[in-house]
């Protein structure tokens, strides 16, 4: 009798062992997937959540996600970033700043409950104000920049056109163009977010003429001056073109819109000597040629 009872014990343990070891097999798990990060241009693709959010227990599932973002003084609820927070893979209603932390919580049919975070970051770029051109005399160099600032390091740099430049590949290459060139740098930063931004490089070019008439269509007298410089627009389309002045040295020293057929330019602040000019007409270099200082 007593080995009868020590066998049925012993069955009965088994049994629960067994039960026990499927319970704990059969436990809801959440995935709300890998810390992640995605590019703030393409937001509207972006989505949360593992593949598949929820595996084990017993279906159905139900999903809840929260979250707490603070950002200037606010905080923000997973509601407000999320488009719907009780799916399973959901969707942004916009990006934000800086990164924010998700939680998951996976309830079964039978009231188990898992947990699991993901941290989302946005790659988003910021531009300054500031614009790159430059201008410089043929055959002069110039280094290229730009005034993009964020995305996540580190970053790759593509300049076009390649020709000209010491270094398509760097963040700053030395350009030394044959003419007005404008370059257009592709920024790539480690997740593949891409933005672009721009380089103009105007060239002064060589052969500025020895005489001090510029030709049919602008006068300029007196030349040599002590300082103030008339100059006369007889070209039909004068209004609104730019008149620029440089150093021998290739520097912009003054740059004046046209809106008057006679500009009477005081250059008596610039040192004596031998200055330049470039007449821009409908965006191209209509006359140059030499004005001197006494």
């Amino acid at each position: 009798m007593l080995f009868i009872m020590k066998q049925l014990s012993l069955t009965i343990l088994l049994f629960a062992g067994v039960f026990i070891s499927n319970v704990c097999f059969s436990q809801v798990v959440a995935d709300a997937g890998n810390d992640t990060a995605f590019c703030s241009s393409n937001w509207e693709e972006a989505s949360i959540g593992g593949n598949p959010s929820a595996k084990e227990g017993t279906e159905p599932y139900t999903y809840a996600w929260s979250a707490e973002y603070n950002y200037a003084g606010h905080i923000y609820p997973a509601s407000i970033m999320l488009v719907d927070t009780t799916v399973a893979n959901p969707v942004f209603t916009g990006y934000f700043h800086d990164s924010a932390v998700f939680h998951l919580t996976v309830t079964d049919s039978k009231d188990n409950i898992a947990y699991d975070s993901i941290r989302v970051r946005f790659s988003e770029y910021i531009f300054c104000l500031g614009e790159c051109r430059h201008e410089v005399s043929l055959g002069d160099s110039v280094k290229l920049g730009h005034c993009i600032f964020g995305g996540i390091p580190p970053f790759q740099y593509s300049w076009t056109p390649e020709e000209s430049l010491s270094d398509p590949t760097s963040e700053t290459p030395w350009a030394k163009p044959q003419s007005s060139t404008h370059y257009t740098l592709v920024y790539t930063d480690s997740i593949g977010c891409q933005t672009t931004s721009y380089c103009e490089v105007s060239v002064i070019p060589a052969g500025i003429r020895s005489d001090y008439s510029s030709g049919d269509f602008l006068k300029i007298y007196p030349n040599p001056s002590n300082g103030i410089i008339n100059f006369k627009f007889t070209h039909p389309q004068y209004n609104n073109s730019v008149l620029k002045i440089y150093s021998t040295s290739g520097k912009r020293v003054k740059e004046v819109l046209v809106d008057d057929s006679v500009l009477a330019i005081d250059l008596a602040d610039l040192s004596p000597g031998i200055y330049f000019y470039n007449w821009i007409l409908l965006e191209e270099m209509f006359e140059s040629g030499k004005i001197v200082l006494e």
